[in-house]
């Protein structure tokens, strides 16, 4: 409404003055939601009180709209540059560690699972080879002992470099996708 009705023109303030503690955008957003369903309403041939007391004491509304924010909060909205300095944050936080963490996790991740699989699998082989396959201090019990920890250790690298991947991109994903990396204060 480009000229509105003082009665309009009360009742929104009173629902802006309502509107304690949310942002300057999402204020004027609200309030522009509410005159625009006050103006089609009254287009539409509804008598203004009605509208009015349809929606009910601004107040109220107000503190509906309050309310509503809390349980189903807005969406953020990065802007081009504060999206790529959260990138380029990313990407340096995450860069020395995972020039250490990724390798090192891949390392032990694969020699573990493969060792401890060859020597628990040659430990069960042990009866049935000739000796000289193994080797003369192969010592059949202790590879069997030894075999699966080793095994799950290798497992257990390759499960945590999975985890930490997949953070990485979660956290790339969150800033790409417009929504907060943190919560708003």
């Amino acid at each position: 409404m480009t000229n509105p009705n003082p009665i309009v023109a009360r009742y929104l303030d009173e629902m802006r003055n309502g509107l304690v503690g949310v942002s300057d955008t999402e204020r004027n957003e609200m309030v522009g939601e509410i005159e625009s369903h006050i103006a089609e309403a009254v287009g539409a041939g509804k008598n203004l009180a009605d509208v009015l007391q349809t929606l009910g004491p601004a107040a109220e509304l107000a503190r509906a709209y309050r309310v509503e924010l809390l349980i189903n909060p807005r969406t953020h909205r990065w802007n081009p540059l504060t999206r790529g300095f959260a990138l380029i944050g990313i990407a340096a936080t995450a860069s020395l560690p995972s020039l250490v963490v990724v390798p090192a996790l891949a390392a032990v991740g694969i020699a573990c699972s493969v060792s401890g699989v060859v020597v628990f699998v040659a430990a069960l082989a042990s009866p049935f080879v000739p000796p000289e396959w193994l080797g003369n201090d192969f010592r059949a019990g202790l590879a069997l002992v030894l075999g699966l920890p080793v095994a799950a250790l290798g497992a257990a690298s390759l499960a945590l470099l999975w985890l930490y991947v997949r953070f990485l991109i979660r956290a790339a994903r969150t800033v790409l996708a417009d929504k907060p990396v943190w919560p708003k204060a």
